[in-house]
């Protein structure tokens, strides 16, 4: 999805390892290789770091995406049948404490996108995937959660995420790092609105009497409605 966005119109090459990924444009087999270094939820990327250095190449640009996970099940599952999670331990990671309110066992997978393939190809009905909205139009899966994009508001303390560094940052008198060129749009939605949303969701669930939503039949959510 970074790719699609950042290189509009490019012939991408998917591989399976960051390793091989790096590999390729050390080869010249493609013009340019696209790499996750870190995230504002989950900190820095395995490997990256040791790879990077160890590699002939250098880092030309600067890219920010937008992740919005979606939890994806088989279209002929339920989400009260999933009693397992499948993604990158990274995803993993970022939504370790959704997990944990959904008691899921998690088992680690190489990628999200391949984690949802798993599940479609294998037509496996108690595992969820986490992996995006593209992954699961691609593999034919259906969104049984949606998730709020980025929350601020009070405790939240991982210092990593934009709001809560800047506010510490302002208090100790510190410069703030600036992440991007300025010309980044991200949407942030308050803690208790995002709450709100949530619940206004499991009213419309109710209602219509769905268990998940499927694909390309989003439920929008604004302020001004609630």
């Amino acid at each position: 999805m970074a790719v699609k966005d950042f290189f509009s119109g490019a012939e991408t090459l998917p591989c399976k390892t960051f390793e091989i990924a790096l590999n390729e444009a050390e080869l010249g087999n493609v013009d340019y290789a696209m790499i996750p270094i870190e995230n504002s939820a989950a900190g820095r990327v395995a490997d990256i770091h040791r790879l990077i250095p160890k590699s002939n190449l250098h880092i030309n640009f600067e890219h920010f995406q937008k992740v919005e996970h979606k939890l994806l099940i088989h279209p002929d599952s339920k989400i009260e049948n999933i009693k397992n999670i499948l993604s990158h331990e990274q995803a993993l990671a970022q939504c370790s404490d959704k997990i944990q309110k959904l008691d899921l066992n998690i088992l680690i997978g190489a990628d999200t996108a391949g984690s949802a393939k798993t599940i479609s190809d294998e037509k496996i009905l108690d595992t969820a995937a986490i992996a995006s909205s593209l992954a699961g139009k691609t593999y034919g899966l259906k969104v049984g959660i949606i998730r709020c994009g980025n929350i601020f508001g009070p405790a939240d303390y991982n210092l990593d995420r934009l709001v809560p560094g800047i506010i510490v940052n302002t208090l100790k008198n510190k410069k703030t790092i600036i992440r991007s060129s300025g010309k980044l749009i991200r949407d942030y939605i308050y803690v208790q609105d995002a709450a709100r949303a949530y619940l206004i969701l499991m009213k419309k669930m109710i209602t219509k009497k769905l268990t998940a939503f499927p694909m390309l039949e989003p439920f929008f959510v604004s302020c001004e409605q609630m």
